[in-house]
């Protein structure tokens, strides 16, 4: 299969950029900025688009398009059922920043396991010793259940593995056991996720947002979880009852949370995840790995290849991928949050 115009608007090195254009092989390239006059007019004629980021209406109404990339972990931010109709194929880059999300989610599990805040106010303090260390449990021995089995999941779970946890894995679609599991459990087998949290001393998201994944961990599911556990999220804030969660930490079921993501991004000043208890949050904010965009350039390198040769691209999204529900926050919550980050005065 050929491409005859791609439209490219990654913001990558030049350099790399310039080869990706030799692994297109178009007929025509328009390489543009996101977003641009350029780039809206490229899409009129375009049977290819490599974006830089989600998608958004325009490509829509492209009627030339055949696949559509975005380099991206996911299109959670824009996944209207029309875009992922079958029309054209949707491929993302989700992967290329695997290992440093990991590496994300077992920071907060140390930093939960090791009571690393209290110490930290006990450094500034000038505390030698506190009552109850002794209590503290390492990793090893503990149960670990993983929600999303791709590659941040499975990434985790070798780590994991090696620390000595039991790893247990929850996925929406029967596929062979990844490295790193001792079990893995499949919505699209009938499996359900509530037996498998009845043994989770730490639970960690690392699944897609989707409509139906959307509200996945609430009431019902802390519930299950026993109690003491910890809630990571290094995925979609969505995938979480944030209410519910709020009271399972006041009633101190759960032993404490890790969140580098909220349902409302950035969180607004007024929200209590700010001061609840046992609570760590950073701000949708994982180190890069060594070269991002080299890892994003393999991905799309390799299904380029796989396209030419008109195979199935590894990866596409379909209708199960569609999200509805994308909430954004109001000028007034924006406005809040600029002052509240300009002047560190909390509410």
């Amino acid at each position: 299969m050929e491409i005859r115009h791609a439209l490219v608007t990654v913001r990558w090195p030049e350099s790399l950029r310039l080869e990706l254009v030799q692994r297109l092989g178009a007929a025509q390239v328009t390489l543009a900025d996101p977003g641009s006059t350029a780039a809206r007019e490229a899409l009129r004629e375009a049977d290819v688009a490599i974006l830089n980021g989600n998608p958004d209406r325009h490509v829509l109404e492209a009627p030339c398009l055949r696949w559509l990339h975005c380099d991206h972990a996911g299109i959670d931010g824009f996944a209207p059922p029309e875009l992922l109709d079958g029309r054209f194929i949707v491929t993302t880059s989700a992967g290329r920043s695997a290992s440093a999300v990991a590496e994300h989610a077992l920071y907060f599990m140390l930093a939960l396991s090791h009571e690393a805040p209290r110490l930290w106010r006990a450094q500034r303090r000038r505390v030698w010793g506190l009552p109850g260390l002794e209590n503290r449990r390492s990793l090893e021995g503990r149960t670990l259940v993983i929600v999303g089995c791709g590659h941040t999941g499975s990434q985790l779970a070798r780590y994991c593995r090696v620390m000595g946890m039991t790893v247990i894995g929850y996925r929406r679609r029967v596929a062979p056991v990844p490295d790193g599991f001792d079990e893995v459990y499949a919505a699209d087998a009938g499996d359900r996720l509530s037996p498998q949290l009845e043994r989770a001393q730490v639970l960690v998201l690392a699944a897609s947002l989707n409509d139906v994944s959307r509200g996945l961990v609430g009431s019902a599911e802390l519930d299950a979880l026993p109690r003491g556990a910890y809630l990571i999220n290094v995925a979609r804030g969505a995938l979480v009852d944030e209410r519910a969660l709020l009271a399972a930490l006041k009633r101190g079921h759960l032993g404490g949370a890790g969140l580098d993501v909220v349902a409302m991004e950035p969180l607004p000043p007024t929200s209590p995840l700010w001061t609840a208890p046992r609570t760590l949050i950073t701000p949708h904010a994982t180190p890069r790995v060594a070269d991002r965009d080299q890892a994003s350039f393999e991905i799309i390198g390799a299904l380029i290849a796989r396209y030419l040769r008109g195979e199935t691209l590894s990866g596409a999204l379909d209708s199960r991928d569609v999200y509805t529900s994308v909430r954004k926050p109001s000028p007034l919550q924006r406005r809040l949050t600029r002052l509240w980050a300009r002047f560190g005065s909390p509410p």
